[in-house]
């Protein structure tokens, strides 16, 4: 337990010193991952239709789930990655990426409470654009705050602001 804590505090400090987010490209999505915490049920029809409605073909649409705990014979549709494939540099054990894209246009980061490991995956792909939920403007490019976690507003959300910041 307290490795595990002293293991969560490394990650957080490496990830906060290196948080520096380049500057955001808002045209031209040809790739997006969605990051997702797998401890909840997410409707991924209502993620897709985010890709869908920027024009994303299917084969460049990519889903990571983090679990505390991979239960054995347990389907979870999704590739997942727990606290045991997160190394104590923040980073994630290459065995375990294997399945990850090295860049993408978008990436959105679909969890209320960021923890250390959700960051780690975040942090593991370059993204020319980053969406993320709630307060924290330190990961992302644009933050929108959703009180309950609702896919759809989620979607419409984004695109309305994708839109604004590609008017300008």
């Amino acid at each position: 337990m307290i490795l595990k804590r002293l293991k969560e505090k490394s990650v957080y400090k490496i990830i906060k010193r290196n948080a520096q987010l380049p500057p955001p490209v808002t045209k031209g999505f040809a790739s997006v991952l969605f990051v997702v915490d797998a401890e909840r049920n997410t409707d991924f029809e209502a993620l897709k239709q985010l890709a869908k409605a920027l024009n994303i073909k299917n084969d460049k649409v990519f889903f990571v789930g983090y679990k505390l705990k991979i239960e054995k014979g347990m389907e979870y549709g999704l590739p997942v990655i727990t606290n045991n494939n997160i190394d104590w540099n923040g980073g994630i054990k290459s065995n375990s990426i294997s399945f990850l894209p090295e860049r993408v246009d978008l990436l959105v980061n679909f969890y209320q409470e960021p923890s250390a490991s959700l960051l780690a995956i975040s942090f593991a792909v370059k993204a020319g654009f980053r969406v993320g939920l709630g307060e924290n403007n330190l990961y992302n490019h644009l933050t929108v705050d959703i009180k309950d976690l609702n896919e759809k507003t989620l979607v419409e959300e984004v695109l309305k602001y994708i839109n604004i910041l590609n008017k300008k």
